[in-house]
């Protein structure tokens, strides 16, 4: 049946087809030049056909006519891609941004794609003289060998990620995906598709050391030291090797973050790291837990002298002074070093031992190395203990107070109280301050306690002035609650609440505590004293605080340490110390305190230098209450505004 055309004839089928068509022709022809033993090729056939195919669709606008173009495309497609013969690939490789190579079964190139030169440099037509060594990184040839061997099966792939040198001389990572053609008799080899992903594998590389690496000074960071403190036990236990952890941590770091910067602090941590590592054998490991604490392992001959020799030979190298751009003169850096040494079940264990060396050496008086014994886990033990048992102190009632009278040292009379805190623990009995006070402080219960403390010091003076004794009531507050804005709500909370007078409150602060924050500190001093009360800094000397800091504290009282006290009778400098602390707080218009006054001759030569106030086992042990109502009882007491209120300046 005639079928009458299209009103319109549709040009679109007719540029389609004859683009279809004409790189059907191309292929036939590309075919033809890689083989011109053939006269003749299918792909030219069709390519004809199809054109022939177009024009008669244009002229009888029978656009379904093409459908027949199309089956010969496809059928010359499928010819293509089941040819045998290897030379339609070259159409697809001529083009391709992978490399694609063809070895024989002994692994000499055979065949190279143009990307082997646009990609790697050499000239495609020169593979088969390129040695497989040339190209090939060492590290990979055992692991590739391996995988190919896996591969036994013809027409098998397996994909393996190697290292070819590139004609610079350049490493460049490749995924390689080679398929086994050993039995196609047109190939007899292996065929090779490389495609390039050195910047996948720089990424993860970059990716893998960001995370093993601390990003300030490039050193090991604690997963990567673990790894290593692991290797290095197994490494002992197969030759009875000697193995070491050293633990550093910078004295006072704190304080120079706080006084220079951030900035000062990264370029000092910096510059320690270089010096640390130049003190060390090639083989060691020094790493950067974090903050200003470094780690450093040990092992073999690095030992040969002892742990001991390292921990100094590092001092040592810390000595001179550091020079950092942040900071216009150099900075003196001291470091505390805590040893462990020999093998432990986990890497984890090393360096847990180390660091409770490490807090010892803290403990010591810092700038020193201790070495850890099993005797330092006990104490660790007993710690944790105490941390636990005193979570159910506060809310079972088991502490309390005791008072230490302070004497006027011109009239003998009491001055005033300073409240001690005690701890009655219902299976241990009484425990000693030195026992629990280190542990209270590093805990979340330092705050609560604290508060306790003021709230019931306050409430007893309260209770004492009513009864008709005006004495003074010292209180030590920690650096915890002095670092939180909420100390000037708590001291107002103490005072309205007891109804205690707030001239008659000294609050006692340490040297080191003031020098935290210097000008946070100086802000919340400054709140405290418009409350009314007195503020003392304690154990003075023993810190590092300035006469330009301490000129700018609002402070009233300075209480001289122990150490000075106990030795004005035994040495010229500790005499010359009292004196000058003496005359300082004269200048300032600061009343002085005298701890730990033991002997009558310490007492006479303490009023002699004219120190106000002072305070020792030679006057009164720490009492309960009623202890203190008798020594009251028995004892004058001297108006607070004649001794402690006394000062020459306002602030």
């Amino acid at each position: 049946v005639p079928v009458a055309p299209p009103d319109r004839l549709e040009p679109y089928w007719l540029y389609v087809a004859l683009v279809i068509a004409g790189g059907v022709l191309r292929i036939g022809y590309v075919s033809l030049w890689t083989d011109p033993n053939r006269s003749w090729h299918p792909y030219a056939y069709v390519g004809a056909s199809s054109a022939v195919t177009a024009v008669i669709a244009y002229s009888t606008g029978w656009g379904p006519i093409l459908s027949i173009g199309f089956l010969f495309t496809a059928a010359a497609a499928l010819e293509l891609f089941g040819s045998r013969a290897t030379r339609p690939c070259l159409v697809w490789t001529s083009i391709a941004s992978d490399i694609v190579l063809v070895a024989t079964a002994g692994g000499e190139l055979s065949y190279a794609s143009p990307a082997f030169e646009s990609v790697l440099g050499y000239p495609s037509g020169d593979a088969h003289s390129l040695m497989p060594d040339t190209l090939l990184h060492a590290d990979d040839r055992d692991g590739l060998a391996t995988a190919m061997a896996a591969a036994g099966t013809s027409g098998s792939t397996i994909s393996e990620e190697i290292r070819f040198r590139r004609s610079d001389g350049e490493w460049l990572w490749f995924e390689a995906a080679i398929t086994n053609l050993t039995d196609d008799p047109d190939v007899s080899g292996y065929v090779a598709n490389l495609r390039d992903i050195t910047r996948r594998k720089d990424a993860e590389d970059r990716l893998a050391h960001a995370a093993l690496h601390d990003s300030l000074t490039g050193l090991p960071n604690r997963a990567l030291i673990l790894n290593r403190a692991e290797q290095m036990l197994a490494r002992s236990r197969r030759q009875y090797a000697p193995v070491a952890a050293l633990f550093l941590d910078l004295d006072d770091f704190k304080d120079i973050n706080d006084t220079l910067g951030h900035e000062a602090g990264d370029q000092l941590l910096t510059a320690v790291a270089d010096r640390m590592a130049s003190a060390l054998r090639p083989g060691d490991t020094v790493g950067r837990l974090g903050g200003d604490e470094f780690v450093v392992l040990l092992e073999g001959a690095s030992l040969a002298a002892g742990s001991g020799v390292v921990a100094q030979r590092i001092s040592d190298v810390l000595a001179a002074p550091f020079e950092i751009p942040a900071s216009d003169a150099p900075l003196d850096v001291t470091a505390s070093i805590g040893i462990a040494e020999g093998d432990r079940a986990h890497p984890g264990e090393l360096l847990r031992d180390a660091d409770i060396a490490l807090c010892r050496a803290k403990a010591a008086g810092k700038h020193c190395a201790v070495t850890f014994d099993a005797s330092m886990h006990e104490a660790v033990d007993q710690h944790r203990s105490i941390e636990l048992d005193l979570h159910h102190a506060l809310q079972d009632d088991q502490f309390f107070l005791l008072y230490q009278p302070t004497i006027d040292l011109m009239t003998g009379a009491v001055a005033g109280v300073e409240a001690l805190l005690r701890w009655r623990h219902p299976e241990r009995g009484t425990v000693q301050p030195d026992d629990f006070i280190p542990a209270l402080e590093s805990s979340d219960l330092v705050v609560p306690v604290g508060e306790w403390v003021l709230r019931e010091a306050c409430r007893q003076a309260e209770m004492w002035s009513r009864q008709g004794h005006r004495i003074t009531m010292s209180v030590n507050i920690s650096a915890v609650q002095l670092q939180r804005d909420r100390i000037m709500d708590d001291v107002h909370n103490a005072l309205s609440s007891s109804g205690f007078d707030p001239g008659m409150l000294i609050l006692e602060l340490t040297e080191t505590t003031l020098m935290l924050d210097v000008d946070a500190t100086l802000i919340r001093l400054k709140l405290l004293k418009a409350l009314g009360v007195n503020l003392a800094i304690d154990d003075f000397g023993t810190g590092y605080s300035s006469l330009a800091y301490l000129r700018q504290f609002p402070i009233d009282v300075l209480k001289i340490d122990r150490t000075f006290v106990s030795g004005m009778t035994e040495t010229r400098e500790s005499a010359a110390i009292v004196h000058t602390l003496v005359q300082l707080g004269k200048v300032l218009g600061l009343a002085t305190v005298a701890e730990d006054i033991e002997t009558d001759e310490q007492r006479e030569r303490l009023k002699t230098e004219e120190v106000n106030i002072g305070q020792g086992f030679f006057f009164a042990r720490p009492l309960d209450v009623e202890g203190v109502e008798q020594f009251l009882e028995t004892t004058s007491t001297a108006e607070l505004a004649g001794v402690v209120g006394r000062r020459a300046r306002v602030i």
